[in-house]
């Protein structure tokens, strides 16, 4: 595998000819993995990082590995470490599921006013910061930090760029050296999740649905539906993933990120029955073989999500 170190953003490997991941340095203000496919006669980069400064740097790596513009701009979701680089990619058209449009256009819109209305944002974190006395949680806060400072100074000129076509299930981009299958089979991290497949070099470019080494986000998504979709990924021949967060990584991880969701499903459906408190699930122990994952209060946070979720579909039944 190639590797390329042509950013402070990022840093890029070739995962086979003409297929590179835009893995992110944490703490710059990239935040969240992206791709850049050389489709032959066209160029598709599949999610354009936190902040338009990092994604200048993906556009400009683009232009130059592929001798081309972009041609097209792929959101796999609607979260802005995946999103927010769009409006520097003028040239190219924007594609999303129907309902990411959606969500993007008054969920996205929100955030960006909210942050603007909160200018000590940054510093509030600095407290926070002095304040956390373990390391782990440290190391995490500071890289977030990091990012955050990132985002501020390009918020006064980031403007949300929403995708300018939209598919339901499945759309192909056929160029002269590979196709690309963009697919959705739901929402499972967010209320609509797409990835990229290319079914000849058996690669997924899967985004947040498998991050690798790291705990996913699971409080805006819909766990049951997550780990279903997953379910139906292990059917496609993959030798290799780009994911939303972590390096790039093999079909292992996505059989192992699904055990992750399954485990903590379980566990949250015995602590509602054995009708157990939110403060008695957060002492709840991580498994050891999450130990090193990135964001290291993860487990905790997402167990505690889904035992609030299945807590109140129970009383709602």
């Amino acid at each position: 595998m190639k590797t390329y170190g042509n950013s402070n953003f990022f840093q890029l490997e070739e995962t086979v000819p003409g297929v590179y991941a835009a893995i992110v340095k944490p703490g710059m203000g990239a935040l969240g993995n992206a791709a850049i496919l050389d489709l032959g006669n066209q160029t598709l980069v599949f999610d354009t990082f936190y902040t338009p400064t990092a994604a200048a740097g993906l556009r400009e790596a683009a232009e130059q590995l592929t001798g081309r513009k972009v041609s097209y701009v792929v959101n796999s979701h609607r979260h802005g470490d995946h999103v927010h680089g769009n409006q520097v990619f003028k040239d190219a058209a924007i594609v999303s599921t129907r309902k990411t449009r959606e969500m993007m256009a008054t969920m996205n819109q929100n955030f960006l006013d909210q942050m603007r209305a909160q200018p000590d944002y940054p510093k509030q974190m600095e407290k926070n910061l002095e304040q956390e006395k373990d390391p782990r949680r440290r190391k995490d806060m500071e890289t977030q930090l990091g990012e955050m400072k990132v985002f501020f100074a390009d918020l006064p000129s980031l403007q949300l760029r929403l995708p300018d076509l939209t598919f339901e299930d499945k759309l192909v981009f056929h160029g002269s050296k590979r196709s690309a299958e963009l697919l959705t089979f739901g929402g499972g991290h967010t209320t609509s999740d797409a990835f990229l497949y290319l079914p000849e070099e058996k690669i997924l470019l899967i985004a947040d649905l498998v991050p690798v080494n790291s705990h996913p986000m699971v409080a805006q998504g819909n766990l049951l539906e997550w780990i279903a979709i997953l379910q139906r990924v292990e059917s496609l021949e993959i030798q290799k993933i780009v994911p939303g967060h972590g390096p790039v990584g093999t079909f292992a991880d996505i059989v192992a990120m699904r055990q992750y969701l399954e485990e903590l499903k379980e566990l949250a459906e015995t602590a509602v029955k054995e009708k157990r408190s939110a403060e008695e699930i957060s002492k709840t122990q991580q498994p050891e073989k999450y130990a090193s994952w990135r964001m290291a209060s993860g487990f905790e946070r997402n167990l505690k999500a889904i035992f609030e979720q299945f807590s109140k579909a129970q009383k709602s039944a």
